[in-house]
């Protein structure tokens, strides 16, 4: 995701908006190869996290560094949800989606249940800019 034409600064943060559920909030946006790799690493309270990879493909997750248990919902290029993994305990080496992904949306334990997201579900990204 990058900035608006002629803008010299990068988009940190997007509003995430699940169509059929209503749930809107917003996420900060790891899209530099260094954020990717550190994620939310070492925090203590994670907040959503949006991770913008270059293509599709099935990439995996790692929970190495997290302290606390997050929900990982799997994106397709058009935001449908199609993986989503509940509760991943921390220090987990490895994640795998089922299927190819274009974006990992990260969220605190139990937040994908809370909101009743489910496979299938659709996602509306938009970039936060300013």
């Amino acid at each position: 995701m990058t900035a608006p034409a002629g803008s010299s600064y990068r988009v940190r943060r997007a509003r995430i908006h699940f169509l059929r559920k209503g749930a809107t909030f917003d996420a900060e946006i790891a899209q530099t190869r260094e954020e990717l790799v550190r994620g939310l690493r070492d925090r203590r309270a994670p907040s959503p996290m949006l991770f913008l990879f270059p293509y599709s493909s099935p990439w995996s997750m790692t929970m190495s560094g997290v302290r606390v248990s997050l929900d990982m919902l799997f994106l397709d290029d058009a935001g449908t949800v199609v993986d989503l993994i509940e509760e991943a305990p921390p220090q987990k080496l490895q994640i795998v989606p089922a299927k190819a992904c274009r974006y990992v949306l990260e969220l605190p334990g139990g937040w994908a249940n809370g909101m009743g997201l489910a496979l299938g579900d659709r996602a509306m990204i938009l970039p936060l800019v300013g």
